[in-house]
């Protein structure tokens, strides 16, 4: 590939994708904000060392664990190509075997 190339597919990448891009750094940015809000109150009405907050977010991250186990299929071994395949499939457990069943007669 030539660099001329390169910086073409570069350019247009970045310019098809100015508007997810802001996107997310809204999305970002109001959530460092809401963060940097709160863990001041946090720390003051949770107690003075901080295991309230401590246990607050631990808590959090336990209850994460079936969202993450039960709702979002498995991404490993899976193209950049197929992705869109994966997040189709409505049951989560077998959504990877079949994916990767499709992706394997195509290669």
């Amino acid at each position: 590939m030539s660099r001329r190339f390169l910086q073409l597919a570069l350019c247009v990448l970045f310019l098809s994708s100015s508007h997810l891009r802001s996107l997310t750094l809204l999305y970002h940015s109001t959530g460092n904000f809401v963060i940097s809000r709160a863990t001041p109150t946090m720390f003051l009405r949770m107690g003075n060392r901080g295991f309230g907050v401590y246990l607050f977010f631990a808590t959090m991250q336990v209850l994460s664990i079936p969202f993450i186990v039960l709702l979002l299929p498995e991404t490993k071994g899976i193209p950049l190509e197929a992705m869109d395949r994966l997040w189709a499939q409505k049951n989560t457990w077998r959504a990877q075997k079949v994916v990767m069943a499709e992706v394997s007669c195509l290669f």
